[in-house]
């Protein structure tokens, strides 16, 4: 399970049923306020989006956080990704 805030955290959670749930890893992005987080590419990714131009990639794999910066298509006047 994966849970985001605005306090720019997001929590990866292991839920099994009959077992009490158990935190896998936190995430801190320093510069987003975190409105809405995902599972991608079959549960390998999570991409997370907020009020800012940016948005983040995790790869779960690798454990690596990647900031993207830049327009998306058809989006290019927006001034964050909320």
């Amino acid at each position: 399970m994966l849970t985001t805030g605005l306090d720019r955290r997001a929590k990866l959670v292991s839920v099994t049923q009959g077992a009490p749930h158990k935190l896998v890893q936190s995430i801190f992005l320093e510069d987003l306020p975190i409105y809405k987080g995902q599972f991608i590419n079959g549960g390998k990714q999570a991409l997370f989006t907020g009020n800012r131009r940016h948005m983040y990639l995790f790869d779960l794999g690798a454990g690596r956080v990647e900031k993207l910066s830049g327009s998306l298509i058809g989006h290019e006047e927006e001034k964050n990704l909320s």
